[in-house]
């Protein structure tokens, strides 16, 4: 068989154009690898995709100034936070993780080219050159196929008379190797890529979840915020009347009508509440810094905090509607499951690990003689078969692998009870603390329009002197108490109840951090309503 030279210039070619194939852009490669992944995923929206291939911006330091409600805090935290981006780079490490399983489980390219200059003394000088490839593939049976093509030249002195003699040789082999035991099958070959394609699919599920506790945590931060100055406003009420309470007082004092005990309180109390002011706003000023670090952002940017404290909603779901929605769609419940599934496939490999290694083989091989023309070549062909088996005297290291597969898969359906029942007690706990805050938030509403009442009546009485300043005190200081206690329960309830959705599974974030509500039916749009109201 004569061998025609540009075979092995096609073979070449075809290497170094595969090669030359991975300058296509990583980060389309990974975008179409987690479109493919989330478009398998029922419970991972376009949206949150969107949010997980984004890349941190560089804040403006033209801006002097940043408005904080409930829309642009979920915006700049998209945009600038650190932590997000932390989540965003896990994932697309995972991504690159299945890149590099699937590249390992494909067509396998490499090529090799040496010279060597021969140098022997006295004696002269021999040079010889190498060119190598080799194609592989691991096949869905668990073997694997390659063609390997050589060619290699020689340059010798032909005797006195200076000249040099070149010789050339080459060859092509294929070969196939099939287990028919060990080994074999796809499951066990092609464990590495299998498992990559899930861990992708884990992690996509654990960034949606964390996504979403972050815009939580946010929200709890920013309402604390909101809070701390509702806070402020009422501190600095307080200040005011202790003022006037003061200046009465003195009045009073002044007149005959009042006692001086009575002008010393009212002292002790303005000096008071002024320095609760002064501790207030200088905790407001800290934690808002601290919460500019979180979002990203400078944290000498002057600050314009809008919004409200959300109103009481209710939840359109009964306890056990939700519980069925846990169990049937919460991401890291179904994460449980599939990884109690990995540990089960994981036995079984161990199991065909302990399988004697029966294979089957065979290579055809064309080769030359060396000749003095590359185009003078002629490869014979030589054909070979057989069987191999391996003699399993020794299997303790693969029975250790399979008890401690076992053992894995125990855990694993342990690990899939308790999470399940979490699951269920998470909801059931939520739907209880829930109503509990209602209740709260009912209580501390009246004990306000109360507080307000006595405060009233207190000063009234003060004025028509037939109560002293101590009652008025008092009233406005229990007032002070109740408006924050009414704030704080208020913003427990409302985090408790996105903390529900988050539970049972119908809540998300899309790509500018925008919180929605999704529908209890998930044949059901979003319910953007819901989420306008945030």
């Amino acid at each position: 068989m004569r061998c025609p030279g540009y075979i092995f210039v096609s073979l070449i070619t075809t290497g170094i154009l595969t090669g030359c194939g991975t300058f296509e852009p990583v980060d389309r490669k990974v975008s179409r690898i987690l479109n493919q992944a989330a478009a398998r995923e029922q419970g991972i929206s376009s949206a949150s995709l969107t949010d997980a291939r984004a890349r941190l911006e560089e804040f403006g330091a033209s801006t002097n100034e940043v408005v904080l409600n409930a829309e642009t805090v979920l915006q700049l935290a998209v945009k600038y936070g650190h932590e997000l981006q932390s989540k965003r780079d896990t994932l697309y490490s995972s991504a690159l993780s299945l890149r590099s399983a699937r590249r390992a489980a494909g067509l396998q390219v490499s090529g090799a080219l040496n010279y060597i200059m021969g140098v022997s003394g006295e004696a002269e000088d021999e040079n010889s050159g190498s060119a190598d490839l080799s194609v592989s593939r691991l096949l869905f049976t668990g073997g694997d196929a390659s063609v390997t093509a050589a060619s290699s030249m020689r340059e010798s002195p032909a005797g006195t008379n200076g000249t040099e003699a070149t010789a050339y040789s080459s060859s092509i082999r294929l070969k196939l190797n099939q287990p028919l035991l060990k080994g074999a099958g796809y499951t066990v070959s092609h464990e590495e890529l299998v498992q990559a394609e899930r861990s992708l699919v884990y992690a996509l599920r654990s960034f949606a979840q964390e996504r979403q506790d972050y815009a939580i945590d946010l929200m709890q931060q920013y309402y604390s915020l909101l809070s701390q100055q509702t806070r402020l406003r009422n501190i600095g009420l307080n200040v005011d009347q202790s003022v006037y309470l003061r200046k009465r007082s003195e009045a009073l004092f002044k007149v005959r009508k009042a006692a001086a005990i009575d002008v010393l309180r009212s002292q002790q109390q303005e000096l008071s509440s002024k320095n609760n002011l002064s501790v207030a706003e200088t905790e407001y000023e800290i934690a808002v810094k601290r919460f500019l670090i979180t979002l990203g952002l400078p944290v000498d940017i002057r600050v314009a905090l809008e919004g409200s404290i959300p109103e009481v909603r209710d939840i359109r779901l009964n306890e056990e509607r939700s519980v069925d929605l846990a169990l049937a769609s919460r991401l890291d419940l179904l994460t449980q499951r599939d990884r109690f599934e990995d540990a089960a496939r994981a036995l079984w490999i161990a199991k065909n690990g302990l399988l004697p290694a029966l294979s089957v083989y065979g290579e055809a091989a064309y080769r030359s003689a060396e000749t003095e023309e590359f185009s003078d070549q002629e490869l014979e062909e030589e054909i070979s078969a057989g069987l191999s088996l391996e003699l399993p005297l020794d299997r303790r290291d693969e029975r250790d692998a399979m008890k401690r597969a076992q053992i894995a898969l125990a855990a694993a359906a342990r690990e899939l009870r308790r999470k399940e029942d979490s699951v269920q007690i998470e909801v059931v706990e939520n739907f209880a603390r829930l109503e509990a805050l209602r209740k709260t938030v009912g209580i501390e509403e009246k004990n306000v329009d109360i507080a307000q009442k006595r405060v009233q009546n207190a000063v009234l009485k003060f004025r028509a002197g037939e109560l002293s300043n101590r009652d008025v005190v008092e009233a406005e200081n229990e007032l002070l108490d109740a408006r924050n206690a009414f704030i704080e329960a208020k913003i427990s309830y409302e985090m408790q109840r996105l903390r529900l959705l988050r539970n049972v599974g119908l809540l998300d974030v899309n790509a500018d951090g925008r919180i929605m509500e999704l529908a209890a039916d998930a044949n059901k749009e979003p319910n953007t309503d819901e989420a306008e109201k945030e």
